[in-house]
């Protein structure tokens, strides 16, 4: 199987391309946790300096891309230079960027997004966080989840996400 193969997985039984069921990973005490459960801190204003606690629920009724990621992962950098264009492109499409690290590390390499990018820094457990978001690569980053306008997991990837990969999420999380 390709890489993709392994590490995507959709909710929907029909577009399901996962492991076989004696290969799954265990359900974690994090995966009871719903994640609109979980709390972070966001940034905006000038200079990303004003704070305020948020959850996910607040942004519900329509898809939501989350993209995981860290100051000093190379890869999650990489990805973040193509999230302006994939942001200025989706402008329907809630967006939700989820640091890992400190909130002045995540102001220190972040760029200006449209108004539909909201900036998050994770207040929670990062190992626990993204078990409850389906990684089952503890801490592999960059990571990205689609939520349907319920708020349901439609498509996860572990990796840069490609702007194909997410038009393809956009066709069946709907």
């Amino acid at each position: 199987k390709s890489a993709e193969g392994i590490f995507f997985q959709l909710k929907d039984a029909q577009l399901a391309k996962s492991l076989p069921a004696e290969q799954q990973p265990a359900p974690t005490a994090a995966e009871a946790k719903p994640i609109n459960a979980y709390r972070f801190s966001e940034l905006s204003g000038d200079h990303y300096q004003k704070v305020k606690e948020v959850t996910l629920n607040e942004a519900t009724g329509k898809p939501m891309l989350v993209a995981f990621w860290r100051s000093d992962c190379a890869p999650c950098l990489q990805e973040m230079k193509l999230l302006p264009e994939i942001a200025a492109t989706h402008l329907d499409l809630s967006i939700a960027l989820i640091s890992l690290h400190d909130a002045q590390h995540t102001r220190d390499h972040l760029a200006v997004f449209p108004a539909n990018v909201r900036v998050l820094v994770a207040m929670d457990d990062a190992k626990s966080l993204l078990q409850a978001f389906g990684n089952t690569r503890v801490l592999a980053l960059p990571y990205s989840v689609m939520l349907d306008a319920k708020g349901n997991a439609c498509g996860k990837h572990n990796g840069i996400l490609s702007p194909d990969k997410l038009n393809e999420w956009r066709a069946v999380c709907v």
